[in-house]
């Protein structure tokens, strides 16, 4: 698997390129987007996010935590660009699309390969809503690799259907999300996905929020590849804090650290991002 990357640094132009085109929004960081809040009519949300990640460790097929193949380890770099624009006052499309740079270290080789993701695309539909405070929306989506065999990801296309709820308070919100998502290849896989998060107002400005997301993926591959992002048999939870900082209505900053807490077939690490959202 090791032979479909290559060694190429990122250019530090496309990096400045992206960060400084501000816009917003990644699937990853669901403190910006925050499914199941309506985007009105003719208006789009934008969000940009940074993450970083790096695994030391791996969790075995039977959940076992063991040191990295070769003493190496697994490290992901992103961009992660989303946006949700308003169709009518019950449909909304939306998009999302990163840029990553993939390194992985095994004894004395390290191998970088960088590219854009898979490209994801769909609509949304708010079913309902009581007294504006709480939402339930559904969400169907395709999935576009935008890149040449397997190395940035699965290499395959893909659907997501997922059902969210999210609701308000004076202090308080959450969203919760769950759906399945099933790439079309011989080995599939199929996976289920989920998260959620409860977060607390401090003030009109400031706040805190926690979470609990995880992905179970089933396929007739089960094979262990240090390259994590190619596993099709696997699964993983992770804890997340984050905190918010609302600018005004419109424009908002985030960050978030993402902790794994056990899985299958998966790397142990630890994810850090950093996300702004823009509404226009």
């Amino acid at each position: 698997m090791l032979a479909l990357l290559h060694k190429t640094p990122l250019p530090a132009k496309l990096i400045v390129c992206f960060t400084a085109a501000i816009t917003v929004f990644t699937l990853f960081t669901p403190k910006a987007h925050a499914g199941g809040w309506p985007v009105r009519k003719g208006k789009l949300l934008t969000s940009l996010s940074v993450s970083y990640f790096r695994a030391n460790s791996a969790w075995d097929s039977t959940g076992k935590k063991r040191s990295y193949p070769g003493n190496g380890y697994f490290a992901s770099q992103s961009i992660g660009l989303y946006a949700e624009y308003g169709i009518t006052r019950r449909w909304t499309g939306v998009a999302s699309l990163p840029y990553v740079l993939n390194q992985i270290k095994q004894n004395d080789l390290k191998i970088s390969q960088y590219g854009f993701g898979d490209l994801e695309a769909g609509l949304r539909y708010y079913l309902t809503n009581i007294e504006f405070k709480y939402y339930i929306a559904v969400q169907g989506t395709a999935i576009v690799p935008l890149y040449p065999g397997q190395s940035l990801g699965l290499g395959a296309p893909g659907t997501d259907l997922s059902v969210m709820m999210s609701g308000a308070g004076t202090k308080y919100y959450f969203t919760v999300q769950a759906g399945g998502r099933a790439y079309f290849s011989d080995t599939g896989p199929k996976q289920f996905r989920y998260s959620g998060t409860i977060g607390y107002n401090i003030d009109e400005h400031n706040q805190v929020s926690a979470g609990l997301s995880g992905v179970i993926s089933s396929s007739t591959n089960k094979a262990f590849n240090v390259n994590i992002v190619q596993n099709r048999d696997f699964a993983y939870h992770q804890a997340s804090l984050s905190y918010g900082y609302l600018l005004n209505r419109d424009l908002s900053f985030f960050a978030t650290v993402n902790q794994f807490l056990f899985g299958r077939n998966t790397g142990v690490g630890t994810n850090v991002a950093l996300s702004v959202s823009k509404k226009f």
